[in-house]
């Protein structure tokens, strides 16, 4: 049996001209019964975040500023995915689309402490091959003055070795307004090498994948294809940004990763191992 530790962190900035100091309000912490469909909450004076129970699923992300849910289809809520590749005798016999669906693991425990909410996923974990796998999973959250900062760690106890993660998938985003029309002109920005790249993602999704994937997906890998690992949804109408930053110490190769699949757009970080 191996083990390996995986550990790494993303920050959400909700952006305007002015940003002003948070005072966060909490209340305490408990264990997860099986069934419990409840809502965690954790909330400042600049944001509000709310979790899903029994599987620990991000089903709002609110700026209080702007009044802008940034999570219009809470019905594709979501939170992580680890991919564990299942090595074949032959290159052709592996199985590289092995995942672990964080949305589908019940939580074994969660707890709110100063600022942040601590979810954790612990034991064995079905993949989606079928084959079982034994993980230890803890997502923190919390909250800044401006921001939201979410941090993974993974404990692999598995024969598996670690291929992918995404974190955090904030599933069901259709842009950033109250309106369908008002979202439409949400533009995605990225760092490119020489300047800034732009596209209305809402509008005209350009699909950047072909083999292997189920769904449209757009990627941008750091540090060959942009400049910088962060991503930003920006709306020039409501004078709105929300930026995506992988603020990682470690020196690994970061891709941010925009996927459409069955409506559901992932905004994350994708460290590969």
């Amino acid at each position: 049996m191996s083990q390996s530790l995986f550990s790494t962190r993303l920050t959400i900035w909700a952006c305007a001209l002015a940003a002003c100091c948070a005072s966060t309000r909490l209340h305490g912490a408990s264990a997860v019964s099986a069934g419990n469909n409840q809502l965690l909450a954790l909330e400042n004076e600049s944001s509000l975040v709310e979790v899903a129970l029994p599987c620990g699923r991000i089903t709002r992300i609110r700026d209080k500023r702007a009044g802008i849910e940034l999570i219009s289809e809470p019905r594709l809520a979501d939170n992580f995915k680890v991919s564990l590749p299942i090595r074949g005798r032959h290159a052709w016999q592996a199985t590289e689309g092995n995942y672990i669906l964080g949305r589908e693991q019940p939580l074994t425990s969660h707890k709110k402490e100063g600022g942040s909410l601590m979810l954790d996923w612990a034991g064995v974990m079905k993949g989606s091959a079928g084959q079982s796998h034994s993980l230890t999973v803890r997502m923190t959250m919390t909250l800044l003055a401006d921001g939201i900062q979410f941090n993974l760690r993974i404990e692999n106890n598995s024969q598996a070795e670690i291929g992918e993660v995404y974190y955090p998938i904030i599933g069901g985003l259709q842009g950033i307004g109250d309106s369908a029309r008002v979202r439409a002109e949400t533009e995605l920005v990225v760092p490119g090498l020489d300047e800034a790249r732009k596209a209305r993602i809402f509008e005209t999704f350009t699909n950047m994948s072909w083999l292997g994937v189920l769904g449209p997906e757009q990627y941008y890998s750091y540090p060959d294809t942009i400049s910088m690992p962060w991503a930003e949804l920006s709306n020039g109408s409501l004078n709105r940004n929300v930026y995506f930053g992988a603020h990682d110490s470690a020196r690994s190769r970061l891709e941010n990763c925009q996927t459409t699949r069955a409506r559901r757009l992932l905004l994350g970080s994708r460290a590969c191992c």
